[in-house]
């Protein structure tokens, strides 16, 4: 049976398209007390990249825009959900959080800790976030990450930068506020076109202790049962 428990000394995947960021991270992880291994750049095919890490190491530190210098099709979003899929612990860093938002919030239910680069990102913050990532493998789950069935209501659908995004109310997170997240996550659940989804309400599973927007994660969308005829004015 395989060890699964994360150690002192243990092999960190570095992930980045970038050498001299792959470097500065490689760095932090060894004050942490890891073994960086640095992968840069990362392969042209996610599935080599994957089976490299999964031989190779036990655990993953990846950079989100893997397409900036190096020729892949993939961000590290998709990376860190697929490797924590396979138990292999993973956090995703970037420096753009607030701009990168919907191609991070397909993948973030299964992104346990997002890093920003800089003082966000230091070794006990590392640590931390793959510890955290590891917990979560095993059903240990901080209460802002825990998902619940709730009632997501669509507002509007609009595209932005080329992405349908649509704007969703989550009442039980804060009913004042709405929250923008790529059609796909809802269409890739249930079959209805984009243009059917405003006003309609959805059950999905949602982390509805989050603090911030972009903590949220959307999954497992279906349409919610119509309200009943006695409840309406």
């Amino acid at each position: 049976m395989s060890r699964t428990k994360l150690l002192e000394g243990d092999s960190v995947a570095v992930i980045d398209d970038v050498r001299e960021d792959a470097e500065l991270t490689a760095d932090l992880i060894g004050e942490a007390g890891f073994e960086p291994k640095i992968i840069c750049p990362p392969p042209s095919s996610i599935e080599v990249l994957l089976e490299e890490i999964r031989k190779n190491t036990r655990a993953v530190i990846c950079d989100h825009r893997l397409t900036g210098r190096a020729n892949v099709r993939y961000h590290g979003a998709e990376v860190v959900a697929k490797s924590n899929e396979a138990h292999v612990p993973a956090v995703l860093i970037t420096t753009y959080a607030d701009v990168d938002t919907y191609s991070i919030r397909l993948w973030r239910s299964r992104i346990p800790r997002l890093l920003r680069r800089g003082r966000h990102s230091d070794p006990d913050a590392m640590t931390s976030a793959l510890l955290q990532a590891e917990k979560e493998q095993v059903g240990e789950f901080e209460p802002d990450r825990v998902g619940y069935r709730t009632v997501v209501r669509v507002a509007n659908v609009r595209t932005r930068e080329g992405l349908s995004v649509a704007e969703v109310i989550i009442s039980a997170w804060n009913p004042a506020e709405a929250v923008e997240i790529p059609t796909e996550l809802i269409t890739r659940d249930v079959d209805l076109a984009e243009r059917r989804l405003p006003d309609m309400r959805f059950m999905a599973k949602v982390n509805i202790y989050a603090e911030s927007p972009d903590e949220l994660y959307f999954e497992s969308f279906e349409v919610a049962p119509p309200i009943p005829r006695e409840w309406l004015p």
